[in-house]
């Protein structure tokens, strides 16, 4: 079937190949669906403290230290993301603006008395190799 898109054509007929994308998408799924039920409960954490008023500091920090492993010594001006939150290891005295975004599919260290402005990132993304016999 010509799709009308110069040098572009869909073939339907099954080919080999078939399978092995079939079994690669059906991993990434599971990958997928596997990610969200463990980041569930972290999210909420993370929607709860986005709700904290400035005034309900007790709130605030008792959801950073659930978050964040038992650091207490750090000021979080929300809204703050992240994608599971026990890969961020934050050190003593920082201080994180709001509206920063933190990618942790792998581990992020921020070392002690380290400032973020508002809007920042920082990244640490994994991407899962799989092999297929």
């Amino acid at each position: 079937m010509q799709t009308g898109y110069k040098n572009f054509s869909y073939k339907s007929e099954k080919n080999d190949d078939d399978e092995g994308k079939n079994k690669f998408g059906k991993v990434i799924f599971q990958i997928i669906v596997e990610g969200l039920r463990i980041v569930k409960m972290p999210k909420r954490k993370m929607i709860a403290l986005n709700a904290t008023g400035p005034d309900d500091l007790e709130t605030r920090f008792r959801l950073i230290k659930e978050i964040f492993g038992g650091k207490a010594d750090v000021w979080i001006e929300p809204p703050i993301y992240f994608c599971y939150g026990k890969n961020i290891n934050i050190g003593e005295g920082c201080y994180i603006n709001f509206n920063c975004n933190f990618v942790d599919d792998g581990k992020i260290t921020i070392g002690n008395h380290v400032m973020f402005g508002p809007r920042s990132s920082s990244q640490q993304s994994v991407i899962p190799l799989i092999e297929f016999s």
